[in-house]
């Protein structure tokens, strides 16, 4: 469609049969005093009242916010459920919208995270990934368990996924999603040490909080790492989210 059929005709300033620009605006020509260059300046019309051509949506990708830069302090999680980020390092470098501002159906993030990684002579892994800052929100995807690349020093970890939402609701907890992702594991720069992958993935659609009312369960992603043996530490070097669309 051109884009003189999105406004009426009487809304549209035409000469010559050119459409020079709608009657919204209107233009001044200016010099500039340095230069002597003529210059157009558009100047709104407030009195304006007829119809606008608007962009509806996103259609390219973009970070939610700024990404980690620095490294953060290491994460040593001997056997238990930890999440590789702190709950204000999530909320900042991880976000997601929620309540006023939640997302569509249909809409999709892509979360990347990686850095440094020191691992045992045995053992295995489970990665998963949590919606919400914490470990005390929605589990909505998890690796299988796997043996990551082992007696690493100072080797390389990687985490990367896409979040679909399905389904939004304004009840909490009844919106719904879909991950998959995989992680990497690898030796360091010109060492022999195998790469390991694995990958990470919702089993069905998962219940999740857009509303913002249930603790901990919204407003961020999380990484979260279960190992089988202590003696590994995480170090995460970057991290950002993205919107898609």
């Amino acid at each position: 469609m051109h884009a003189s059929q999105l406004l009426a005709a009487s809304d549209w300033n035409i000469q010559n049969g050119r459409i020079i620009r709608p009657r919204a605006v209107y233009s001044k020509i200016t010099s500039d005093i340095l230069t002597g260059k003529i210059q157009e300046r558009v100047i709104a019309d407030a009195r304006y009242r007829g119809p606008w051509a608007e962009a509806s949506r996103q259609y390219y990708s973009a970070q939610i916010a700024d990404a980690l830069f620095s490294p953060i302090a290491a994460v040593t999680p001997g056997t238990s459920l930890t999440a590789l980020f702190s709950t204000s390092q999530a909320n900042k470098f991880l976000p997601l919208p929620y309540g006023q501002n939640a997302p569509s159906p249909g809409q999709a993030f892509r979360i990347v995270c990686g850095g440094l990684l020191t691992t045992p002579a045995s053992g295995t892994l489970i990665i998963g990934i949590y919606h919400g800052p914490t470990t005390g929100g929605t589990l909505i995807a998890s690796s299988n368990t796997f043996t990551p690349t082992p007696s690493i020093t100072a080797g390389y970890w990687r985490v990367e996924g896409t979040l679909v939402y399905r389904t939004i609701s304004e009840i909490a907890t009844t919106s719904t999603c879909w991950f998959g992702g995989s992680v990497d594991t690898s030796g360091p720069s010109g060492g022999t040490l195998a790469d390991v992958s694995a990958l990470i993935s919702s089993n069905a659609a998962v219940n999740v909080d857009t509303t913002g009312l249930t603790a901990n369960s919204f407003g961020a992603l999380n990484v979260a790492v279960t190992p089988s043996v202590t003696g590994s530490s995480w170090t995460p070097e970057y991290a950002l989210m993205m919107s898609l669309n």
